[in-house]
């Protein structure tokens, strides 16, 4: 098939724009052998109108949403409900704005896992529950036309929030093709999305170990608090909680990114939401806006943002210096990241050898003993010691 139409694929984020946009129905995402979804154009039904190049965001500049983007106006907080909080992936932020839009009668556009967690796909607060929609999928979500379902209910005039990917974020400005003042975007701070090679890996091991399908899955456990970060899953009675770092999906992720994550269109002056939320990395323990369960950093990078984020009586929040909200996440927003010199490697073995966990031995990150010596201490004990070392764990 002639794809020539698309965007390279070196640099294509697999936001679907092109997807949802064309109107013959012409263009359908096919994974490839790495474990990434990638448009394809169906040639036999393609008119040639040329709607899809018109719409990739990919290198341009959005033409009518000129958003200046703000560093200083940041946050660091937390979710006072404790519940939400400790079902969140960090400070639960997420909760209080979705909560404020639908108790304002808006609809919430988020991710959640379908078919036994193999599958992440966008859903509605009208279908779903926020609960569903609350932490971190670290895979890319099946779009399944959430552009022009959020075009239709902005059309009607009701409260909208759109959360997602900052490749998302501009996939739906470009859907839209103008602003609506009853849309709220929220971009998560992402480091890239991971092939589901290794999701699934993750949870074809999960399941030949314990020979039961997976109940209940997440990448944020808590198990000793907001860090250091454990993936949790439920097979049968057994319970698996174990440091990310050393899970088949925590050696993975690092390697197991799309091209274009490397080197993200749209980081730095070209993002367009009207907030940008993650963790609060590297937060002192002793500041106002510091909880062990979890602190969010949030940049209300427009009018709307900062009049909204006032409103968020459930959210204890505390201003902070631009400079202590990027600290912990400077390369996330701003610069590009390094390829690592083995990705090429691991997707060979991913392909490969899929849920042999021992086949990633050589992949596995490096660590001092002494975060050995903490990443392998009850609980408890961590989260006692974690109190003296101010941020710096």
């Amino acid at each position: 098939m002639d794809n020539n139409k698309l965007i390279e694929r070196s640099k294509c984020s697999g936001c679907e724009a092109c997807k949802d946009i064309c109107p013959s129905k012409a263009i359908r995402m096919e994974r490839d052998d790495d474990g990434f979804y990638f448009p394809v154009i169906q040639e036999d039904i393609c008119i040639n109108c040329g709607a899809c190049t018109k719409v990739c965001p990919v290198g341009k500049e959005n033409t009518f949403r000129k958003v200046d983007y703000n560093d200083t106006l940041a946050f660091g907080g937390y979710n006072t409900n404790v519940e939400e909080l400790r079902n969140s992936s960090s400070g639960g932020f997420f909760g209080s704005l979705a909560k404020y839009v639908t108790d304002n009668g808006g609809v919430v556009f988020g991710v959640v896992y379908q078919d036994n967690f193999r599958r992440v796909v966008y859903a509605a607060s009208d279908e779903v529950s926020i609960d569903e929609m609350r932490g971190s999928k670290y895979v890319s979500a099946e779009k399944n036309g959430v552009y022009l379902k959020a075009k239709a209910q902005l059309m009607t005039g009701r409260l909208v929030l759109f959360v997602g990917l900052p490749c998302e974020i501009a996939a739906l400005y470009a859907v839209l093709k103008k602003g609506y003042d009853n849309l709220i975007t929220c971009e998560l701070i992402c480091a890239g999305p991971a092939s589901y090679n290794v999701h699934d890996a993750q949870l074809d091991w999960l399941e030949n170990k314990y020979k039961k399908t997976t109940s209940y899955y997440t990448y944020r456990s808590k198990k000793y608090g907001w860090v250091p970060l454990c993936l949790k899953a439920k097979n049968g009675k057994h319970i698996y909680d174990v440091v990310y770092e050393k899970t088949l999906f925590g050696i993975g992720f690092p390697y197991a990114k799309r091209l274009s994550c490397f080197n993200c269109w749209f980081k730095d002056s070209r993002r367009l939401a009207d907030f940008t939320i993650g963790d609060f990395w590297r937060v002192n323990r002793g500041e106002k806006y510091y909880n062990e369960e979890g602190t969010s950093v949030v940049f209300a990078r427009t009018k709307k943002a900062e009049e909204i984020i006032n409103k968020l009586d459930s959210f204890k929040k505390v201003k902070v210096p631009e400079e202590t909200a990027l600290r912990g996440n400077y390369t996330q927003l701003k610069t590009a990241s390094e390829i690592p010199q083995k990705r090429e490697e691991y997707l060979r073995v991913l392909s490969s050898q899929g849920a042999n966990l021992k086949a990633y031995d050589s992949f596995k990150p490096k660590m001092s003993l002494k975060t050995k010596i903490k990443k392998s201490l009850p609980p408890a004990v961590y989260r006692f010691l974690r109190r003296f070392d101010n941020g710096r764990y």
